[in-house]
C-alpha cells in the first residue's frame, strides 16, 4: 500500500482540528460510501477516507511534520490488512485444517507409542513367565519334557539297529 497523505485525502489544512476532521469525514463518508454510490472506485475511495480519518482522528493534536502521520498510517495499513484477512473465509479454512492435521498427527503418534508400549511389555511379560513361572505353568512344562523325551525314545526304539563295528550279522 502506497502512503498518502491523510489532510490531502480528507482536503483539510494541516492545523485543522478534530471537528474540521470530523466534518470532512462525513461529508466524504457520504459521497463514497458503498451503498451510497454505485462506482467501481467508491468501495477503494471509501477505504482510503475512513483510514485517513482514523489516522488524524487518533492523534492528540495535530501534526506539524508528515514524519509521524507516515509511521502512523503505515500501522493503520498493516492492521487493516489483518482485519481484511482475518475476516476472509480462507482463515478460518486454514485454521480447521491446521487442527486437524495436527491432531491426526498426535493421534497417530500417541497410537505409535502406544503400540510400542505395548509390544515391549508383552515380550517384557513373556520373559518374566518363562523366567519365573507359577506352578501350572511348571507343570505344564514337566508335562512337556516328559512327553518330548517320550517321542525321543519311541524314535530311537523304531530305528533299525546296526552295529557299529561294521561286520553284518548274518
Amino acid at each position: 500500500m502506497v502512503w498518502e497523505d491523510p489532510y490531502s485525502v480528507l482536503g483539510v489544512e494541516r492545523n485543522a482540528d478534530k471537528a474540521t476532521v470530523k466534518r470532512a469525514w462525513r461529508d466524504l463518508a457520504l459521497k463514497y460510501h458503498p451503498d451510497k454510490n454505485s462506482s467501481s472506485q467508491a468501495v477503494e475511495q471509501y477505504h482510503r477516507i475512513r483510514q485517513a480519518a482514523e489516522a488524524l482522528l487518533k492523534q492528540a493534536t495535530p501534526l506539524d511534520s508528515g514524519q509521524s502521520v507516515h509511521a502512523h498510517w503505515r500501522r493503520q495499513a498493516s492492521s487493516s490488512q489483518w482485519a481484511a484477512i482475518s475476516r476472509s473465509a480462507r482463515l478460518p479454512i486454514i485454521f480447521c485444517g491446521s487442527c486437524i492435521i495436527g491432531g491426526f498427527i498426535l493421534f497417530a503418534g500417541a497410537v505409535y507409542v502406544h503400540q510400542d508400549l505395548y509390544t515391549y511389555n508383552m515380550h517384557r511379560q513373556a520373559e518374566e513367565r518363562r523366567q519365573h513361572p507359577n506352578e501350572v505353568q511348571q507343570r505344564i512344562m514337566m508335562l512337556l519334557q516328559e512327553k518330548q523325551a517320550q517321542q525321543r525314545m519311541e524314535a530311537a526304539a523304531s530305528k533299525p539297529h546296526t552295529p557299529q563295528d561294521g561286520s553284518a550279522s548274518e
